[in-house]
């Protein structure tokens, strides 16, 4: 039964695709195609691809649609939930969570992340959100951000079947693998020479080999990061248990991180900006629903205008929600260059623009004030954070004030 055949592939692919039809999706989750699928992903032969396809079958025939979750079916919720059950007593969640940790098949690693997204969400229950603490998934989870941050990514025990790109370690002669011929009781090579399978130099395969895992880790990172935010808005019981490592400053500050390091690197490419408005999301999703908001100085406030320049919605929510609060925003330091870059980006009347006309900021230094601002008693035209700000603006300030025109 966990024999990956291409006509089961075939149609197990035809039954993940009825996650976007409510009525189908209930028929397939009843269908008892469950067993079969756990079946296939638990068996350790299947190529990376077979085991992604189940890994997303298990979260569509688990986890209902949102909309009907919304109508509120008790029986039909009973049965995804039993459903669910099959999945934890089977051990398929802890595979599932191994399976999103830094140094899997790319493909795998993020289907695994998306599941682990989908089980924390309004489809699932406390009773999968303990699983998911138990087994340690937000770990998986953060993983990726600490690998992000300069700590040793997690490698696999062996390496993937089937994988001819040459990653390996440099400098390590990679094993050759036996498999076992039962036809006649010996043993067959299933290496080629290195040589046929990876042309050009070992320079050139070492560089090739680098540049697949920096994009396999770039990936995972990005899925990984998009995830945190949905477990930070995770709602129901078991969620408070499920966020609670999410409340921690190393990880608020290691996500904090990720909005800076295109400045900091010059890397201004469309992955590391993706990744960026991933984190900046993240970062929005913490702030608004668990009240964890990073260190906010000016250094941030430098970050999110560089993000708005490159056409970052994400920085651009983030922002609005860092000016609702008066002490957060004048934390931020001098808004004027927020204020130029939403005027040379951005439509006139966004919600950023509206929010920054909004928190009012002093003439010379530029910064907002969680307690009112000072008007200048001459015009009443321009404001003040303090009377040091206003003195040391009298001198550029006095030509065109009305007030001292009249004196």
């Amino acid at each position: 039964m966990a024999d990956a055949t291409e006509f089961k592939v075939a149609v197990l692919e035809k039954m993940a695709s009825a996650e976007s039809l409510p009525s189908l999706r209930g028929r397939v989750a009843g269908s008892g195609i469950l067993g079969v699928v756990t079946a296939t992903l638990l068996a350790p032969r299947h190529p990376p691809a077979v085991k992604a396809l189940m890994v997303r079958l298990c979260s569509t025939l688990t986890v209902d649609n949102l909309d009907t979750i919304q109508l509120g079916d008790a029986r039909r919720a009973e049965e995804f939930a039993k459903l669910r059950q099959q999945l934890i007593s089977s051990g398929t969640i802890k595979a599932i969570a191994d399976m999103a940790r830094p140094g899997t098949d790319s493909g795998l690693m993020v289907a695994a992340i998306n599941a682990i997204s989908a089980f924390a969400g309004p489809g699932g229950d406390s009773v999968m959100r303990a699983t998911l603490v138990e087994v340690g998934a937000v770990a998986a989870l953060l993983a990726h951000v600490s690998d992000s941050n300069g700590q040793p990514a997690v490698e696999t025990e062996t390496p993937l079947e089937g994988d001819s790109t040459g990653n390996q370690a440099p400098a390590v002669v990679p094993e050759v693998e036996m498999e076992q011929d039962e036809s006649n009781g010996g043993s067959h090579v299933q290496a080629a020479a290195a040589s046929s399978q990876n042309p050009g130099t070992k320079e050139e395969r070492d560089n090739s080999s680098g540049d697949e895992e920096d994009g396999a880790r770039e990936v995972g990172l990005r899925a990984a990061v998009s995830a945190l935010a949905c477990l930070a808005a995770a709602l129901g019981d078991g969620s408070s248990e499920l966020v609670q490592q999410l409340r921690e400053p190393s990880t608020l500050g290691k996500i904090r991180r990720l909005v800076g390091d295109s400045a900091a690197s010059s890397n201004t490419s469309r992955e590391s900006r993706e990744t960026e408005e991933q984190a900046f999301k993240c970062l929005d999703s913490f702030g608004r629903h668990l009240g964890t908001w990073p260190e906010v100085d000016e250094n941030l406030a430098s970050d999110i205008a560089r993000a708005l320049a490159f056409g970052s919605s994400a920085a651009g929510d983030f922002l609005v929600a860092m000016l609702e609060d008066g002490a957060r925003a004048a934390s931020l330091g001098d808004l004027r260059s927020l204020r130029r870059t939403i005027r040379q980006n951005s439509q006139p009347r966004s919600a950023v623009a509206r929010a920054l006309e909004a928190r009012h900021g002093c003439e010379h230094c530029g910064r907002a004030s969680s307690a009112s601002l000072l008007a200048c008693t001459g015009c009443r035209a321009v404001e003040y954070c303090s009377r040091d700000c206003q003195k040391a603006a009298w001198k550029s300030h006095k030509p065109f004030c009305t007030g001292s025109r009249k004196s």
